[in-house]
């Protein structure tokens, strides 16, 4: 499968020290990446609408974990100014020879 990475992200990682139950963020880092048109909606119990996830594909050699922020920079050609969100699942695509990264947040 071969994706054409056509929009951008920003990354930031965000380092855990648990013993003082602290996070540091790291400089933003930049990626190019596909974001899917499709969003998936998540409610909450009494029916209001809780948060939109995106669906971004990035390149397999991207640094991205659980718990990092990440925001759209640009999609479909158009410079936006999003707020960032956090990474909630990082999947390694292509089975023994992974083709991309699958992100959802």
């Amino acid at each position: 499968m071969s994706i054409l990475f056509t929009d951008k992200v920003q990354i930031l990682t965000v380092t855990r020290n648990t013993t003082y139950g602290t996070n540091t963020l790291s400089d933003p880092k930049t990626s190019v990446a596909y974001i899917e048109d499709d969003t998936s909606i998540r409610f909450t119990g009494n029916g209001e609408l809780a948060k939109s996830i995106k669906l971004i594909m990035l390149p397999k050699d991207t640094n991205v974990a659980i718990g990092d922020h990440i925001r759209i920079l640009k999609h479909h050609g158009l410079t936006l100014d999003e707020e960032y969100v956090t990474v909630q699942r990082v999947s390694r695509i292509g089975g023994s020879h992974v083709t991309h990264l699958e992100v959802l947040a």
